[in-house]
């Protein structure tokens, strides 16, 4: 989400992306702060987007140095397990970093199935600059180095590295929130029932839920599918959800929080509502987790195909082969299978201001590069008369991935304006929702959903 500077875009055995024009901008500093800034706090893939589009222009790239490539060498290592792209990326960054050590080896028993799996999950809930409102029926007993007076209503902020807690502290070190056995805590307005941590980074306040894992995917599956769809569809995305955390959760051991409560992970409402389907779905699936090989699977999944599904490789480089590009007629005639809309050149001259890019008119998009299945790997943007590279699924998540909602679409500008057509919303590797939906109303059980979607894998109970 290393040759020379000179040496690297010469070679375009070391870069599918070597740019078809000169150009002329400097690197937006915006973007790789944005990009680091993603990796760091866990959303690796968004990372990985930018990164590649800094690594597909020829100027960004010099300007980003070695640091570019040692950052998308560990995403690929680490986070997808692809050794030979790791490697590759990390080749880059030896080269402009002489002495710089061998690359390390990738730990092929983080995310192996047979090891006892976490019961719990830690969910980023609020991540925020300003103070916090934290509420419960009764007093929330508040342990923050030692046992703090007890409230049903506290306020809790960042100063610098320490939390303030009703004007008083800051307390050093993280602060743990519990309610009363079977009570709730409301944050802002979010409701959970379980215990809560309280940390402090660079002036923001983080709360960080521990949830029982089968009770974070009743969170999850009322925002991620409409609770009143067929039971095997909601089956599929329980077994989906339940992976996906659990391989962040591992991968994500040592850091403050295992996953966002947001499109950037999965959605997570709390425990605002609970649906009878989607509480049939977690238990009828209770345990079970997709594996590819001897690794929990990344089971990624977006809103509908418009009729294939997407290879991780054309989206963000490196390989999985159960994230491959398949037929998928269960997605058409669907929401989202198709889609149009129209955005004033303005609009995304401003969204691309706000990422650090192209100040000023945008005269052309145009597609270079599509893959297999239409979606656009690598398009070029035109303002006044300087060129740039970014990815189709990048120029989607900075226009607005409700705008813009696919990477398979065709552009052309009529009237001051940039008049978008396309088929499929979202990223597109993995499971369709869509699909899913159109699977069970056919008949199709979970399993099938799930090999539909993840080809090569099986299901499997996890371990405690």
């Amino acid at each position: 989400m290393k040759k020379t500077f000179m040496l690297f875009f010469l070679s375009l055995s070391c870069c599918a992306h070597r740019p078809a024009d000169p150009l002329h901008a400097a690197l937006p500093p915006a973007l790789e702060q944005r990009a680091d800034t993603y990796k760091k706090d866990g959303r690796y893939l968004e990372a990985l987007t930018f990164y590649r589009d800094i690594a597909m222009n020829r100027d960004w790239a010099g300007h980003a140095g070695r640091a570019l490539y040692e950052n998308m060498a560990d995403i690929y290592r680490d986070y997808l397990g692809d050794r030979q792209e790791s490697a590759r990326w990390y080749a880059h960054y030896r080269d402009l970093a002489p002495g710089a050590p061998v690359e390390p080896e990738m730990d092929k028993a983080l995310l192996s199935v047979e090891q006892p799996l976490p019961e719990y999950i830690r969910v980023l809930i609020a991540d925020s600059s300003t103070p916090v409102r934290l509420a419960s029926e009764k007093p929330l007993k508040i342990i923050a180095g030692k046992d703090a007076p007890a409230a049903a209503d506290i306020t809790c902020a960042a100063d610098g590295d320490g939390i303030v807690i009703n004007n008083a502290g800051p307390a050093r070190g993280p602060v743990t929130v519990m309610p009363e056995k079977g009570l709730t805590v409301r944050v802002d307005g979010k409701i959970c029932r379980d215990q809560l941590t309280l940390a402090a980074a660079q002036g923001h306040v983080l709360v960080i839920c521990q949830v029982p894992l089968e009770d974070y995917l009743r969170g999850v599956l009322p925002r991620e599918m409409a609770p009143s769809w067929p039971l095997e569809a909601l089956k599929a995305q329980a077994v989906a959800a339940r992976t996906y955390a659990l391989y962040h959760c591992l991968l994500r051991r040592s850091a403050a929080y295992d996953v966002l409560a947001t499109t950037s992970s999965q959605v997570y409402d709390g425990t605002a509502k609970e649906h009878a389907t989607v509480n049939q779905a977690v238990e009828q699936t209770r345990g079970q987790v997709l594996a590819g090989q001897d690794r929990l699977a990344l089971t990624l999944f977006h809103a509908n195909s418009g009729g294939r599904t997407e290879s991780l490789e054309n989206i963000w480089g490196g390989k999985l082969e159960y994230l491959c590009g398949v037929p998928d007629p269960f997605s058409t005639g669907y929401s989202g299978a198709t889609w149009e809309k129209t955005l004033p050149a303005e609009d995304i001259s401003l969204a691309l201001v706000q990422f650090g890019l192209a100040a000023g008119e945008i005269l052309d998009i145009a597609p270079v590069k599509r893959s297999e299945s239409g979606r656009i790997e690598k398009l070029k943007i035109t303002v006044h008369g300087e060129t740039f590279f970014l990815s189709g699924n990048s120029f989607r998540l900075i226009v607005g991935p409700g705008k813009v909602k696919g990477t398979n679409f065709e552009v052309r500008k009529e009237n001051g304006a940039f008049i978008f057509k396309g088929e499929g919303y979202g990223h597109g590797a993995g499971m369709s929702q869509w699909g899913a939906y159109g699977m069970a109303k056919k008949g199709f059980a979970y399993e099938a959903i799930l090999g539909q979607y993840y080809p090569g894998t099986r299901i499997m109970q996890i371990k405690r």
